[in-house]
């Protein structure tokens, strides 16, 4: 019933590996998001049962890691909303604009062709 320990951290392996290929990307927070997580993992149980110089430095990281994204949303929200996106409707947005939208058409640039004077003489330079 006992696996052997190279079984075992085969499995272990196996199970973070899907975790993390589950994870997908939907806006510029979810890193930041991620990286609160991970040092909430770490610093509460410091904070909860260290000594108080220990405690202090895991509280004030805990803290910060909270408040990066809550800024980071509020900053965003101001400078660029589309960051906080989904990535679907980012790579959506940016296909609209390069292609155009039948309803809002860009503006057609009227003109007549210029012949390129200096091309003319290098390419005829080249021909003799």
């Amino acid at each position: 019933m006992d696996q052997p320990i190279g079984d075992r951290s085969s499995s272990h392996r196996t199970f973070g590996q899907s975790v993390v290929e589950k994870i997908t990307t939907n806006s510029a927070l979810n890193p930041l998001l991620w990286l609160c997580g991970v040092t909430l993992l770490f610093t509460m149980p410091g904070a909860t049962w260290g000594t108080p110089p220990t405690s202090h430095v895991c509280l004030a990281l805990a803290s910060a890691s909270v408040l990066a994204p809550i800024v980071a949303y509020f900053v965003w929200m101001v400078r660029d909303p589309v960051k906080l996106q989904s990535e679907h409707y980012q790579l959506e947005r940016q296909k609209m604009e390069l292609l155009g939208d039948e309803r809002h058409r860009g503006p057609v640039i009227d003109g007549q062709l210029v012949e390129n004077e200096p091309l003319r003489h290098l390419t005829r330079e080249a021909r003799e």
